[in-house]
């Protein structure tokens, strides 16, 4: 499956990341990967109408007490929602509560490419 380019919304001080030339900033291969599987943890799965197969049950998990077990929970349903999407060849994560946040940190393998690439999500603890 070729790569897909997509526009970069990272956290930046500008609306919409540009380029020093003034064009909008863009990202493919597996940083454009590794940014769709972010977005795709940090929605509610269902969330989406078009796409109701989009999206992670991480978010509703929060909503119970931290410990070891939630975790793992949580780290399969990110292992899951990585590979819902066809560029992902498998995904491995690990989960951690750090003051209040769940970090959740992911190793995943492409496809296209034997590398494994990291992925991170915070999500904010609400029990």
């Amino acid at each position: 499956m070729s790569s897909l380019v997509d526009l970069s919304l990272r956290a930046t001080d500008a609306a919409l990341p540009v380029t020093a030339t003034g064009d909008l900033a863009l990202l493919g291969g597996p940083a454009n990967t590794a940014a769709a599987l972010e977005r795709r943890l940090v929605s509610r799965a269902g969330e989406l109408v078009h796409r109701p197969a989009y999206g992670a049950r991480l978010v509703g998990a929060l909503e119970a007490r931290s410990h070891p077990a939630m975790h793992a929970d949580v780290a399969q349903a990110a292992r899951r929602a990585c590979l819902a999407d066809p560029r992902v060849a498998d995904a491995r994560a690990r989960v951690r509560a750090d003051g209040g946040v769940l970090e959740v940190n992911l190793s995943v393998r492409l496809h296209e490419s034997p590398v494994e690439h990291p992925v991170q999500v915070r999500l904010p603890e609400t029990a």
